[in-house]
């Protein structure tokens, strides 16, 4: 097999795993972001300039295709299975310059469908584009103008998808640049760009990077620590060959520079740190390839993911993501962004479409639906005129008081909850909330 039918069949395979799970459920995307964030801004409508200081570049190309298709689940559904194909291929294109098409095709594989990288995919897609697209950027040598165009061209895109990869693209080709001064261009223009993002985001370099402090409160501590745990414990069975793993990365100056890059940046960013531990425990798979591990380690290792992984896969989805019963979730409001199960969105994905027809029973005058982030999208999908819709965010305490002030003003309102479950632990409405009608979990409610 050559490089062009690998490249292919890394893409087909990522998009083809991704599209298939997302057809069994049509009335509602797979993942938080997806139905919490991108769906509602392609019905209620969309302007690049508002998503500059979070990187527009992924919700300009989910508008345009939505142009074309005319239908926001639908749009987010292919979107999302092409990212996910556009991972594969990155993955494999990354081992492809250092090692042989069918041990790129495997390694790359490995590492996509591992439990860190469906994490990854599972619902941050923004983060999914940026972080392939800086893996990309590593397989150029900056030892010429055009190439140097390249890397910029990319980090930029990159940069402008999500700006979370500024502070590893930062150390990436500072660290490299110790070897090749030409690399130093990539530092240099990120210094820009972050005050560029942070001037954008309010001026304070606090509403850029987040909370650099919440790793120091005990629930995050857990929760960071959890995660550690989590996504590297199949890698306590390189204890033994740890010497010969080590000398394996030293073998490769760039790869041992990327794991360092993320392992730096994650201490250097706190509020960034899950996800740059996600991205780097890919890597570190990726990395078993010429590690100088003995076949049965790496076996060993392989065979404990790809456990996880399917299960991880299969496991039913039929608690409310964020705020489950995952003690990561659970301990750190901050680190929601991983699921209990890949087949997990806002809502159980079974019911998405009962959650559809309870607002399709909203009486549609003289009202209004207040909602919070997770059900906005099935208002609109219901065919609810976005300016009926009122979004009350994450905020449950803001979702109870919108409902008490728009009915003062002489409005029905109606809202769906959940019965006898729920986010943040609330199992159901207090008692100003009357059930109108239920299906499944969930009613369709009138203050």
């Amino acid at each position: 097999m050559n490089a062009w039918k690998g490249a292919v069949l890394s893409f087909a395979i990522g998009f083809l795993f991704r599209f298939s799970l997302e057809a069994l459920f049509p009335a509602s995307p797979i993942g938080f972001d997806p139905m919490g964030y991108y769906v509602p801004m392609l019905y209620a409508g969309f302007n690049p300039v508002n998503f500059l200081p979070y990187g527009p570049i992924y919700y300009v190309i989910a508008a345009s295709m939505n142009n074309l298709i005319a239908n926001p689940i639908l749009t987010i559904k292919i979107l999302d299975s092409v990212l996910s194909g556009f991972f594969f291929f990155a993955l494999f294109i990354f081992l492809d310059s250092r090692t042989g098409t069918k041990y790129a095709l495997l390694f790359a594989g490995l590492s996509f469908f591992s439990y860190q990288s469906l994490m990854l995919t599972w619902g941050l897609e923004r983060n999914l584009l940026a972080f392939s697209l800086f893996i990309l950027s590593t397989t150029f040598e900056a030892n010429d103008a055009r190439k140097i165009v390249s890397l910029i061209t990319l980090m930029t895109l990159a940069a402008f998808t999500d700006p979370a990869i500024v502070p590893v693209g930062f150390v990436y080709f500072a660290l490299l640049s110790r070897k090749n001064l030409m690399n130093i261009v990539i530092p240099v223009y990120y210094t820009a760009l972050s005050i560029f993002f942070i001037l954008l985001a309010g001026g304070g370099i606090e509403n850029f990077f987040g909370i650099f402090t919440s790793f120091f409160y005990p629930s995050s501590a857990f929760a960071y620590l959890a995660l550690v745990i989590f996504l590297l414990f199949p890698f306590i069975l390189i204890t033994g060959e740890f010497r010969k793993f080590i000398g394996g990365l030293k073998r490769d100056g760039k790869l041992s520079t990327l794991i360092a890059s993320f392992i730096i940046s994650s201490f250097l960013v706190l509020s960034f740190f899950p996800r740059y531990l996600a991205e780097l425990s890919s890597i570190l798979i990726i990395s078993l390839r010429g590690s100088g591990l003995s076949r049965q380690r790496i076996m060993a290792i392989v065979g404990v993911i790809l456990v996880v992984s399917a299960s991880y896969v299969v496991l039913g989805n039929e608690d409310p993501s964020p705020f489950t019963n995952n003690p990561i979730t659970v301990n750190s409001g901050e680190i929601y962004l991983y699921s209990n199960s890949f087949l997990q969105s806002t809502v159980p994905l079974d019911e998405a479409g009962s959650i559809v027809k309870l607002f399709e029973g909203v009486n549609r005058t003289n009202s209004v639906v207040v909602s919070m982030l997770y059900m906005v999208g099935f208002a609109y999908e219901a065919g609810i005129p976005p300016g009926m819709v009122i979004n009350a965010g994450e905020n449950y305490s803001l979702f109870i008081s919108e409902c008490s002030q728009y009915s003062k003003e002489g409005l029905t309102v109606y809202a769906v909850w959940w019965i006898d479950n729920g986010w943040y632990g609330i199992k159901n409405l207090p008692a100003p909330f009357m059930v109108l009608k239920q299906e499944g979990q969930f009613a369709l409610f009138e203050y």
